[in-house]
């Protein structure tokens, strides 16, 4: 099966055309939610290279997709561009999974139909599709000797696309400067000189000391909560289903919320499984272990709310030595553990691709809809909680008021503080921008009252009434719920 693809290009290319049209389909129906819309809108309103720059600093991101972004918004305002690109970078790595891929046909579209190939690098649209098509290339370089001036230039490409590239090509550095790829015959200088390249994206993406991040989590490394985030990692990244006892939500999962601790050692079987396998390769055991607990490292440290799609890079890990480096023959005990993962994996793919189709990602486009369809005097629209507000401005027509930074804006300004105003604040914010015999709209975010709206504003100022115009609820993002309020004096 693996040979009827080497020789059977037509297959190759209609099999990675139906993975395009997969992704297309999907995100005409997936709506965008705050990372894609705020990554975006920082493109959108960068007039330079140089001011594009300095609006990133606060991502902790490289470069390289804002980049892209920053040429598609110089040609269009309209996001499903960006969203197109990521489908097209995607379908190059499926192609290339395809191409190079040492498994059979039938479980390579198995895999490419898993969660992280089918929906969370497809259809969300992030750079975690650049960080795909680096390691492609990378690990097609490591499986065949020749290919060294490849290898280099992939490792060049990786630091570029994230910070978990960085980690990678760290590594692979690493084991190249001690020799443990054969026929890999480099001159140290140039592996040296890549790290060095390292190092300095890795220095350039380091976030000020403003971010709101480090108010947010300051608790102590040994802290149950950071060891349970740190934890739940591998259930999250290996057995990513959703929880499916209640409205299945994304970025929710059934092993962490529903088995707790059961949940988090079945994730960490699922991790450590593979090691057993690899135990003999001592070479393949490396590359798949030491990035790997590197990336948990980063992020038990980081104080980030870790989400599925950073764990799936354990999983990614996995599959590419699998497919692409685990030379046969393979034990068939081996299969038992890769099949769970794999079925899993399936699963989960299908079921969150079709309920981004059947339901709405996130409420922020029927918000925007909402907004322009029924405001013909072009009221001034304020959000609160600002962070669920990019969304919304990405397919509006004017930049809403941002309670918490005290300005028209898109996307978010991550050392803004307080981070959420109290409702004395806020009534401040909107007194100031109401019109003396107008109205204007208030756009709440329910999930971080967690309260009935009704109930919680509660203004010591009489006179500020407020009429509950539309709520949009049941989006699969939590925070991305809104109420949508006319607000004016009595």
């Amino acid at each position: 099966m693996y040979q009827l693809l080497q020789t059977n290009k037509y297959l190759l290319f209609f099999i990675t055309f139906c993975y395009f049209v997969l992704g297309y389909i999907g995100i005409t129906y997936h709506e965008v939610w705050l990372d894609e819309a705020h990554h975006f809108l920082i493109a959108k309103e960068g007039v330079s290279i140089a001011d594009l720059i300095q609006k990133t600093r606060y991502e902790g991101h490289p470069f390289l997709w804002s980049s892209l972004v920053f040429i598609i918004t110089r040609f269009t305002e309209n996001i499903f561009y960006m969203q197109v690109m990521n489908c097209l970078i995607m379908t190059s790595v499926c192609f290339l999974f395809l191409k190079h891929s040492r498994l059979s046909l039938l479980k390579n579209i198995f895999i490419l139909c898993s969660y992280f190939f089918v929906y969370e690098y497809l259809v969300i649209s992030r750079s975690y599709s650049l960080l795909l098509l680096a390691i492609s290339l990378t690990f097609i370089c490591l499986k065949e000797p020749d290919r060294t001036k490849g290898l280099i230039a992939s490792l060049l490409f990786l630091p570029f696309t994230h910070v978990f590239g960085i980690i990678i090509s760290m590594v692979i550095c690493g084991m190249l400067l001690i020799g443990k790829f054969e026929g890999k015959s480099h001159k140290k200088i140039v592996i040296i000189g890549i790290v060095c390249v390292n190092l300095i994206i890795l220095w350039s993406i380091l976030i000020p000391s403003d971010h709101f991040l480090y108010q947010y989590d300051s608790d102590s490394l040994f802290s149950y909560k950071r060891i349970s985030k740190t934890a739940g990692m591998f259930a999250k990244g290996f057995l990513p289903l959703p929880d499916v006892t209640e409205a299945i939500k994304w970025n929710s999962n059934f092993f962490t919320n529903k088995l707790r601790l059961a949940g988090v050692l079945l994730g960490l079987l699922a991790f450590l499984s593979p090691v057993y396998f690899f135990r003999e390769r001592k070479k393949i055991l490396a590359l798949y272990l030491i990035p790997s607990l590197l990336i948990c490292v980063f992020m038990h440290v980081s104080p980030v709310v870790i989400s599925v799609r950073y764990c799936g890079i354990l999983y990614i890990l996995f599959i590419y030595i699998y497919a692409f480096l685990f030379e046969p023959p393979i034990k068939k005990s081996f299969n038992k553990p890769v099949i769970f993962i794999c079925t899993l994996q399936f699963v989960s793919g299908i079921l969150m691709y079709s309920t981004d189709i059947k339901q709405d990602f996130s409420n922020s486009k029927n918000v925007a809809f909402y907004i322009e369809k029924n405001d013909k005097s072009n009221k001034t629209v304020i959000i609160s909680n600002f962070s669920s507000a990019p969304a919304i401005a990405c397919y509006m027509h004017k930049k809403p008021y941002y309670a918490e930074t005290h300005e028209y804006g898109t996307y978010c300004k991550w050392n803004a503080w307080p981070f959420i105003l109290n409702n004395s604040e806020l009534t401040h914010e909107i007194k100031k921008h109401l019109p003396p015999h107008d109205s204007l709209i208030l756009i709440l975010n329910e999930h971080y009252l967690n309260a009935d709206l009704h109930d919680t504003l509660i203004f010591n100022d009489q006179r500020v009434h407020y009429v509950l115009a539309k709520k949009f609820e049941n989006a699969m993002v939590n925070n991305e719920n809104y109420s949508l309020f006319y607000v004016f004096m009595k």
